[in-house]
């Protein structure tokens, strides 16, 4: 967790950031051609964990075979505090289920932080 004056980002300013991040990456890596199903998706909301919060896919990959790999982080706010939890699994569970995972991980954070 970092403190405001390190990272000032409001929720829509975060989202917005990915977004543009998202287009550049997008167009050097041509996921349709080079194999990531997702590279960079921000803007997944998490309800009930801080003053805001959500998720960026980070890229997917589905190398064949049942084989899979997911990159995801979250982004929250709580009063004065930003958490960024970032996450790389595989066998890829999917977005949902990661989801719920790193939010549940997160609110522990959180809740010593209110």
């Amino acid at each position: 967790m970092r403190k405001p004056e390190e990272r000032s980002l409001t929720e829509d300013q975060a989202k917005k950031l990915y977004t543009k991040v998202s287009a550049a990456v997008d167009g050097v890596v041509n996921p349709g051609e080079r194999g990531p199903d997702h590279t960079i998706e921000a803007g997944h909301d998490i309800a009930n964990l801080g003053e805001w919060e959500f998720t960026t896919n980070m890229t997917s990959i589905n190398t064949g075979a049942g084989m899979s790999t997911r990159g995801r982080l979250l982004q929250a706010r709580q009063g004065a505090w930003g958490l960024t939890l970032s996450v790389y699994i595989a066998p890829d569970p999917g977005a949902d289920k990661l989801d719920t995972q790193m939010a549940d991980l997160a609110r522990t954070v959180v809740a010593k932080l209110k």
